[in-house]
């Protein structure tokens, strides 16, 4: 599988109702976590927010919260909340004041960023004790025959499409260099009741199957739906998919 490189660009505006429509929701449990660790829950900036998968998960448990994306069109589709603040930004240069916030979030995005760029200035931007936290999720758990499906074609019908740095994200970031002492990594599951067509709708959110679609003109999931579909059923079924969540404080 050989991979274009990672640039910083509006990867996910093109889907952005799709994303906000589709993408999974990440667990209660991780915010908790978070919030446990988090030196106060004054003020959290989710980078990278999107349309506000980890963001409005944090507002349950923050009095203020920071989301900041690249892209105007995912922070648009983003449900209204009266304690989150959206902003369209670069995550290498966060537009918050020093020593402002208590918990910094990357929710399946790092990969995205000038790595060591985007910790300097967390670090900045974090007040004493404050935590750094980068989360991944996995390919899904569906049944053996359904993950065949979803690993073939994500290795091989769009696995030129994927960026260089989608390893990182496979391996949970597990090679990324936070700043401060480590906390111990935190394993959680995020689940779904999804029928195929949802999880079709999913899959089309993954920035290769954009890409792929700009590079061909064709859909790859047309094809892929049908094989998925007869393997699916016309049930939901349940949708699993491990999660990694690496935090340090500074």
């Amino acid at each position: 599988m050989t991979s274009t490189p990672t640039i910083a660009t509006d990867a996910f505006g093109p889907v952005a109702e799709a994303y906000a429509a589709f993408r999974p929701r990440y667990p209660r449990a991780v915010f908790h976590y978070l919030a446990a660790v988090a030196p106060s829950t004054h003020c959290v900036l989710d980078v990278a927010a999107g349309s506000g998968q980890a963001t409005l998960g944090l507002a349950a448990h923050f009095a203020r919260v920071v989301a900041v994306d690249l892209s105007t069109r995912q922070l648009g589709a983003m449900p209204e909340h009266p304690r989150v603040h959206r902003v369209s930004a670069h995550a290498e240069s966060l537009p918050i004041r020093d020593h402002a916030v208590d918990l910094v979030l990357a929710a399946q995005a790092l990969h995205w960023f000038d790595e060591a760029a985007f910790f300097k200035d967390a670090a900045r931007v974090l007040r004493p004790r404050g935590i750094v936290a980068v989360l991944a999720y996995d390919l899904s758990r569906i049944t053996p025959a359904i993950d065949r499906l979803v690993r073939d074609f994500h290795d091989h019908t769009v696995g030129a499409d994927w960026t260089v740095d989608r390893a990182k994200v496979m391996a949970g970031y597990a090679t990324a260099k936070l700043p401060g002492t480590s906390l111990a990594v935190a394993q959680f599951v995020m689940t779904a009741s999804l029928t195929a067509d949802a999880y079709l709708g999913y899959l089309s959110t993954w920035s290769a199957v954009t890409r792929y679609r700009a590079r061909t003109g064709h859909d790859p999931l047309t094809a892929f739906g049908e094989a998925l579909r007869a393997e699916w059923g016309d049930a939901p079924r349940t949708v699993h998919w491990p999660l990694r969540l690496r935090c340090a404080r500074l």
